[in-house]
């Protein structure tokens, strides 16, 4: 893994919400531009680079670069995670894991 992150779970319309940017994003390999795909594996939700992937990673312009941004708010994708403050974010090359906190798994 190359690093570790700590989210909050956002709230959009009722459902949960991760919003991943810059760092969180870009030290996997995702830039904007980037396709990928997302899977359900357990109480893990795994977004994978794919050239054909089913997403786009969007940009949000900050000075003169384009900053990646990932919005994940599907209540069916992020159902593990419905009720919990935060989650981890693990990343690696070319793959993102959000995971639940185990204290949050305890607080359940």
């Amino acid at each position: 893994m190359d690093g570790y992150f700590t989210k909050k779970v956002g709230n959009n319309k009722g459902g949960p919400r991760i919003w991943l940017e810059g760092l969180q994003t870009s030290s996997a390999g995702f830039t904007p531009g980037a396709r990928y795909d997302v899977e359900v594996q357990g109480q893990t939700v795994v977004l994978m680079l794919n050239p054909d992937g089913s997403r786009v990673v969007s940009s949000k312009m900050v000075g003169e670069r384009a900053n990646p941004i990932i919005d994940l708010n599907s209540r069916e994708l992020l159902a593990v995670f419905d009720g919990m403050a935060s989650i981890r974010v693990a990343v690696k090359d070319g793959e993102i894991y959000l995971v639940p906190l185990a204290s949050e798994l305890h607080k359940q």
